[in-house]
């Protein structure tokens, strides 16, 4: 029985499927007249844009597989803080 599952095991990962990691990464979004430009921090230089909200997301989503693919996971996470200043 265990043989049998074995085997099967062995068939799979003789495959060559990879492995899928799934991480969350924060990203910013400012709309503007011309539509929504988003950027990760977490990812220097990786930036996007939509004509909406849901197509910038898309777009920064296949931005950030792209950059992974390209130069590997980040070793370090991006802090995000949120701060309220005072302007005269």
């Amino acid at each position: 029985m265990f043989g049998a599952l074995a085997g099967r095991i062995d068939a799979f990962v003789g495959k060559g499927y990879a492995c899928v990691v799934k991480r969350k990464f924060h990203v910013t979004l400012l709309k503007h007249d011309e539509g929504v430009s988003v950027s990760c921090p977490e990812l220097p230089g990786c930036h996007s844009q939509g004509a909406n909200v849901d197509e910038a997301l898309a777009n920064i989503e296949d931005a950030i597989r792209g950059y992974v693919d390209l130069y590997g996971q980040p070793e370090m996470r991006c802090e995000i803080r949120e701060m309220e200043v005072v302007t005269a």
